[in-house]
């Protein structure tokens, strides 16, 4: 197994834990908090969320850039991440006391002041994730065990200690200690990484790219928190909560179905540093491939099963996030291909044009959310969501047009994918009318393997690679 294939592998499983461990603890947390407290802890991150950009969150996709270009020599590599990190620290310290001053004038913030308090400790938190370097190294070995450590560890602590629907306090104080846990492990693995010792440290030729990482960032996130933003401001935060639910769950399975795109960035970048174009126009078409290839079964699937999903997980205080989690299926869809185009303009210093995309969205966003959030509420937010996601595909689609014509993600597989998905998704489901865990699970299951056995009789190449890859992994266990 090549490299990229193992750390797409450990990338995948990551994800899969990620994702995992919010199925367990998510919806124990949003039953015992309710709808408003749960919404006023998403109402905090989302705030937080906006001022840790500019505390060097919106520097991992420069900061991996930089440190894969370097990753086969030590004294660069070691050089660059001082340098690098010196700057978040410098900007976490400026933007943690700009946001005191926030939470301390704020009537808004007044009424939850230990929570927002608590919650943005995590800019700190963030500083000694070193996400960015592991992931420049290409190390998804060490991100995945990490992970997997740390969130087990967070799992115990809240069936220990939340079970109160005012826990909502105690329950980011357990979240900022499984993170405070997560730094200490970091910092200890990093050391045996790079060599600590006096470097002529250069910080002028980081400045342009900074600057443009931390807009590009910025702009993102206040498209995407804008929606939670003015939710949380306008209407009752159990809005805000059936939002978040909804929304949660269609982003949940768009982490899973995209985990191979946090291995793309590094290798693109590596690539496009020894000017190898050729290998990243067919790193770019397998991994579009891929994705649809789970992406549109699972978009169908959300849909049609949302109802029972929510039920289930969540209870019946959240039945109207019912409709949040069917509108945003499509973004299983749109999500994964506007990240391809993405990694691809990113990782080749056309930083200009995603930003260029960025604040168009932002624009998008905010006519929209102000024509339908305040009348449609958490309904309204959802289709800004979905519309927002459509128009960066669409804009990005068009640069690489311009830039590589001869670049494409689509694929006539597309149409296919489409009819056998309808097909072995909505004619089972229609057949059993699943009303209970048991028929559900029936339904589901017929599903998943009709599709996959379906794709194995055409002789279907993707398919077929998969499954002869997976055989071989299990023959060798």
């Amino acid at each position: 197994m090549n490299s990229f294939s193992r750390n797409t592998m450990y990338s995948l499983l990551n994800q899969f834990i990620t994702v995992s461990i919010p199925l367990i603890t998510f919806p124990y947390i949003s039953r015992v908090l309710g709808p408003e407290n749960y919404g006023a802890v998403n109402f905090a991150i989302s705030i937080v969320t906006l001022f840790a950009i500019f505390g060097g969150i919106g520097l991992v996709g420069y900061a991996t850039r930089e440190i894969a270009k370097y990753r086969d020599n030590i004294e660069k590599l070691s050089k660059t991440f001082l340098e690098l990190f010196l700057i978040q620290l410098l900007l976490t310290i400026c933007v943690f006391v700009i946001y005191l001053f926030f939470i301390f004038f704020s009537k808004e913030v007044n009424t939850n002041l230990n929570l927002f308090l608590i919650v943005g400790f995590t800019l700190f938190t963030n500083l000694f994730t070193f996400h960015w370097f592991f992931m420049g190294i290409e190390d998804f070995k060490y991100i995945t065990t990490r992970d997997a450590f740390v969130k087990v560890f967070f799992v115990i602590l809240i069936f220990s200690f939340i079970n109160d629907k005012n826990d909502n306090v105690l329950y980011v104080f357990l979240n900022l200690t499984s993170l405070i846990l997560s730094a200490l492990l970091n910092c200890g693995f990093l050391i045996k990484k790079i060599k600590i010792k006096p470097y002529n440290l250069v910080f002028r030729h980081h400045l342009k790219p900074v600057t443009l990482a931390l807009i590009m960032s910025f702009i993102s996130t206040l498209t995407i928190q804008l929606n939670s933003v003015l939710l949380g401001s306008i209407a009752a935060k159990e809005n805000l909560g059936y939002y978040n639910v909804g929304l949660k769950l269609a982003t949940m399975i768009v982490n899973i179905i995209s985990s191979g795109l946090l291995v793309m960035l590094p290798r693109l970048s590596y690539l496009n540093s020894i000017d190898d174009t050729n290998g990243q126009v067919n790193i770019m078409k397998k991994t579009s491939s891929v994705l649809m290839f789970f992406s549109i079964p699972a978009s169908i699937g959300l849909f049609l099963y949302s109802k029972q999903i929510i039920l289930l997980l969540f209870g019946e205080n959240y039945i109207s996030a019912i409709i949040v989690s069917q509108i945003t299926a499509i973004c299983l869809i749109i999500m994964p291909l506007t990240g391809i185009l993405y990694n691809y303009i990113y990782s080749n210093n056309k930083e200009h044009l995603a930003i260029i995309t960025m604040i168009i969205s932002l624009i998008v966003s905010i006519l929209i959310n102000f024509l339908l959030v305040p009348q449609f509420l958490f309904i309204g937010a959802a289709i800004s969501f979905v519309v927002v996601e459509l128009v960066k595909l669409i804009i990005y689609i068009f640069f690489i047009k311009r830039l590589k014509k001869e670049m494409s993600i689509y694929s006539h597989r597309y149409i296919k994918y489409i009819v056998i998905s309808t097909f072995t998704l909505v004619v089972p489901y229609l057949v059993i009318n699943p009303s209970n865990v048991l028929m559900t699970t029936i339904s589901m299951a017929l599903s998943v393997c009709s599709y996959c056995l379906l794709f194995l009789i055409l002789r279907d190449p993707l398919c077929l690679a998969l499954f002869n890859g997976l055989k071989t992994k299990l023959s060798k266990g």
